[in-house]
């Protein structure tokens, strides 16, 4: 009865997170739209120190979110990150994971270190990507968090870094191709 009670609080935890980060963003869209209607429209971004924070919550999220002890592909990853003879295996499968474990070996070898640093990374880049288009609304970020995409970053290590790379090159893509037309 226990596990079923941490697992409802980690799920209304995330909800909860969505929510607030869902009414910031709208409050703060709300309020910047209102100071600008006699201005010339301009963009509305989320300062980076507010990303900063988001991803440090969200980071923290990564290392909750899990079982403990860890299961299935997080398993994998804790176990290949703690012993540095799997490291090779790492280097195989993922040169990218590899360069980030080897960089965090340096400090310590404990893997909620590592889920945490790939969810920032992860979420830091979303974001960024998200602030990158010329106008943004708050029920996109709703969606983003949301959707199946947000929970990339806790249990796909390997791809969840190029899944972000990729929205950022889309954002870019998009905002070159509107400077065109």
């Amino acid at each position: 009865m226990n596990n079923e009670f941490i697992y409802i609080l980690k799920i209304i935890y995330y909800f909860v997170f969505v929510f607030a980060v869902y009414l910031f963003a709208l409050t703060s869209y709300n309020s910047k739209k209102n100071k600008k209607q006699t201005e010339k429209k301009k963009k509305h971004r989320i300062s980076t120190i507010i990303i900063i924070i988001l991803c440090f919550v969200i980071g923290y999220y990564s290392i909750i979110c899990g079982p403990n002890p860890p299961k299935l592909d997080r398993l994998n990853y804790a176990f290949r990150f703690m012993h540095e003879s799997q490291a090779l295996i790492v280097k195989q499968s993922s040169l990218g994971l590899y360069f980030i474990e080897c960089f965090l070996h340096l400090f310590t070898y404990n893997p909620d270190i590592l889920f945490f640093t790939m969810a920032f990374i992860y979420y830091y880049l979303s974001f960024k990507a998200y602030d990158t288009y010329e106008e943004v609304y708050p029920i996109a970020l709703l969606f983003l968090t949301l959707s199946s995409y947000g929970l990339f970053g806790f249990y796909m290590l390997k791809q969840c870094i190029a899944i972000a790379l990729v929205a950022i090159a889309f954002a870019c893509l998009f905002k070159n191709q509107r400077k065109t037309c």
